[in-house]
């Protein structure tokens, strides 16, 4: 008797349908992260205003930082400290940065890691290695402090 399925008996549909399926969830998972990217956008550029930094030392680039958009919704975000031989005044950004540990001044730059990832941003500078002792305590107190620094560390992002 001929088959009057067109060719799909019931083992090739039920594989078909297992891979619309998994093609479904996939498909869907990317637009959630898509539609939350869209939030975060949306929420982190209203900074305005932050705590000082905390959980973190001296010698250690990671600081976190609590801070109010303009709908006074609380976001938490990790900082990262580096000290460079790169040029620039308070505020600026950078894409990347040339490091090069026995060459003085030393600039301090920070930047946002989580939830998102922004340019770099200029702090201060340092005469000296005290840059490596300093840096992240400036970069945990700028965003803070100055409303410059904050808003250049919110509103540069190049990843989320």
């Amino acid at each position: 008797m001929p088959n009057l399925n067109g060719g799909l008996d019931s083992a090739k549909l039920g594989e078909c349908m297992r891979k619309i399926a998994v093609f479904c969830v996939l498909l869907g998972m990317i637009g959630i992260s898509e539609t939350m990217a869209g939030d975060l956008k949306v929420l982190m550029p209203n900074i305005t205003s932050c705590s000082r930094g905390t959980s973190y030392n001296n010698y250690t680039p990671y600081v976190e930082v609590t801070c109010q958009n303009n709908r006074g919704e609380s976001i938490e975000f990790h900082l990262h400290a580096q000290c460079a031989q790169t040029t620039g005044t308070d505020g600026a950004t950078a894409n990347s940065l040339t490091l090069n540990a026995t060459s003085y001044p030393m600039e301090c730059w920070c930047r946002v890691v989580s939830p998102g990832v922004s340019k770099w941003v200029h702090i201060t500078t340092y005469g000296d290695a005290r840059c490596y002792d300093y840096c992240n305590l400036d970069c945990g107190g700028a965003p803070y402090s100055s409303s410059v620094i904050r808003n250049a560390l919110f509103s540069n992002w190049v990843a989320f």
